[in-house]
């Protein structure tokens, strides 16, 4: 959570979006945790711009924390705005209910990541390592996706 509150306070949605131009691939990583350990992740149906803009706005509203469950009826009503949001499909919703809701956890971590990815094929990586800059390439693609949340490598 801690990592998910820095990672949108620091956030350029613009410059992140615009990676998938330079063959990015950039996702939602919407996931649940109890202590230390994650739980249960879910597979949004909002689009990457509507997640990234939503967590965005929820940062500094706090949004992005540890729920304590201490009223069934409180979480179902986060739960269904996760679900009408699009952070949770219906059968996602009932996992969630089985994995904290029908348990003795008390508390659920709301960690809102993404999912960054870079690619390169066999051959055009054997091309650049054969040419000795394929670390130099791959140094300066974190860097690039990095940048976007204003960390450096």
């Amino acid at each position: 959570m801690t990592q998910a509150r820095r990672l949108y306070a620091d956030l350029d949605i613009r410059g992140l979006l615009e990676l998938a131009g330079k063959g990015w691939n950039v996702q939602p990583n919407f996931h649940l945790a109890h202590i230390r350990r994650n739980v249960l992740w879910t597979k949004p149906t909002m689009s990457v711009a509507d997640y990234l803009a939503f967590w965005k706005k929820q940062q500094s509203r706090s949004s992005i924390e540890q729920i304590e469950i201490v009223d069934a009826d409180l979480f179902t009503r986060v739960v269904d705005q996760w679900h009408r949001l699009g952070l949770a499909d219906d059968q996602e919703r009932e996992k969630i209910h089985a994995e904290f809701t029908h348990t003795n956890r008390k508390k659920v971590n709301v960690c809102p990541g993404l999912a960054v990815e870079s690619q390169w094929d066999a051959k055009a990586a054997a091309d650049l390592d054969g040419r000795g800059i394929f670390v130099k390439e791959v140094r300066s693609r974190i860097q690039e996706a990095l940048a976007t949340w204003g960390q450096h490598f």
